[in-house]
C-alpha cells in the first residue's frame, strides 16, 4: 500500500491537520481525531469491533463454503472457438471460409492438453468448466478469508490478554 503523509499548517495548533492519503482503491482521508480515537478506544470496544468483523468474514466464508461443498461435477479447462482448415482440396475452407470447431484446453501434469468438443456436448462442457472456475474462485476466497479471520483472532488475543499477573502474595514490608 502506497502512503504519503502531508501536513497542513494553520495559524494555531488546533488548526493543524495531518491528512493521510491512502492510495489503495482510491483516496481515503483520515483526520488526526479519528486516528487518536482509534488509539484511545477501550479494549472492550476494540474487541467488540473485531468480533463484528470476524462475524462478517465468517458469513462470507460460509457463502464460499456453499460453492465448495456443492455436488455439481467440475471440469478443469477452458472452451475456445477455433477456426481451421480441413485439408480437402476444393473445400470452402481453402478459399478463406474456415471451419469452426470448439476445443477444451487444460493443464494436465504441467502440460497443456487440448481435446475437441462435439457441438452436442458444447453447452454441458461450458457449464462444467464455469462450475470449475466458480469452485476455484470460492476456494481462493475461502483461503483468504481464513487468513483474515486468523489475523483478527490474533489481534483479539492481544487485546484480551492481561499484560501482567498481579502479585497477591507479595510480602508487606514493615
Amino acid at each position: 500500500m502506497l502512503r504519503k503523509r502531508v501536513c497542513f499548517r494553520g495559524g494555531s495548533a488546533a488548526e493543524r491537520r495531518k491528512v493521510d492519503f491512502s492510495l489503495f482503491f482510491g483516496l481515503t482521508l483520515i483526520c488526526d481525531t479519528a486516528i487518536s480515537h482509534i488509539r484511545t478506544m477501550s479494549p472492550l470496544s476494540q474487541s467488540s469491533r473485531i468480533r463484528q468483523r470476524i462475524a462478517r468474514l465468517v458469513q462470507q466464508r460460509e457463502s464460499a463454503e456453499r460453492v465448495i461443498l456443492g455436488r455439481q461435477e467440475l471440469l478443469k479447462g477452458t472452451v475456445t472457438e477455433v477456426q481451421r482448415t480441413c485439408g480437402k482440396p476444393g473445400c470452402k475452407c481453402t478459399k478463406g471460409d474456415k471451419h469452426v470447431c470448439y476445443q477444451l484446453s487444460a493443464s494436465v501434469e504441467g502440460r497443456t492438453r487440448t481435446r475437441n468438443v462435439p457441438r452436442k456436448e458444447l453447452e454441458t462442457v461450458r457449464r462444467l468448466t464455469e462450475d470449475y472456475r466458480r469452485f476455484r474462485q470460492a476456494r481462493a476466497a475461502w483461503v483468504q478469508l481464513n487468513a483474515q479471520i486468523i489475523e483478527l483472532i490474533n489481534q483479539l488475543e492481544i487485546i484480551r490478554t492481561i499484560k501482567s499477573i498481579p502479585d497477591e502474595h507479595r510480602r508487606k514490608e514493615g
